[in-house]
């Protein structure tokens, strides 16, 4: 799929009115940081934040819930964020329309990044998901899909409801959506390695 078309699905979904989506314990004498963010779909309460240290798509080891306002805290080792340890998002029920969330998103911890501010939405997915199909860094990944809906970098890793580029927002959030309608509803992320392949040159 070339990238104008990709634009277009995820246009055409949101036109559609579909832009609202919806539908443990650590190791211990380890050195930890406390990662924080926010799970936007938009904001999801009451979901699982956990670790996938396997790339299975699995929680292992500790798990939190996000908050009221969709927001976590979750230690981990830091050594998993040296070796790029993934956070996943499940379950819980999207703020705006109250309805539960169904599927994954996921985001891959950036050690540069500033830890209080680490987003898991469906532009992190997309990140996460490109640099896994190329091979790529999610440095290289992250440009590819800022690139791709005309943010900056620093705006695919930011709390996608404050954009100032609505189409972008509104583009995202129809992603999400479409992969909830076009994938197995436990591995919504088949969608976005779709996307992300088809990202491809």
């Amino acid at each position: 799929m070339k990238k104008t078309s990709i634009i277009t699905a995820a246009v055409l979904v949101a036109s559609f009115g579909l832009v609202g989506c919806g539908g443990g314990g650590g190791g211990s004498g380890a050195a930890t940081t406390t990662v924080e963010g926010t799970a936007v779909d938009p904001e999801l309460i009451g979901s699982i934040v956990c670790l996938d240290n396997d790339g299975d798509n699995k929680c292992d080891g500790v798990s939190v819930k996000t908050n009221m306002d969709g927001n976590y805290s979750i230690t981990v080792n830091t050594s998993d964020i040296e070796e790029g340890v993934t956070l996943l998002v499940k379950g819980g029920y999207d703020r705006v329309t109250k309805m539960p969330f169904v599927g994954t998103m996921t985001a891959m911890i950036d050690e540069n990044s500033d830890l209080a501010k680490q987003m898991i939405t469906p532009l992190t997915t997309l990140v996460y998901e490109r640099a896994m199909a190329v091979p790529e860094t999610m440095e290289e990944a992250q440009q590819e899909v800022a690139d791709l809906l005309g943010l900056t970098y620093d705006e695919v890793q930011a709390n996608m409801l404050e954009l100032t580029d609505t189409a972008a927002l509104k583009a995202a959030m129809a992603m999400q959506q479409a992969a909830e309608l076009a994938a197995d509803a436990n591995d919504t992320r088949a969608f976005y390695r779709a996307m992300a392949t088809g990202m491809m040159p």
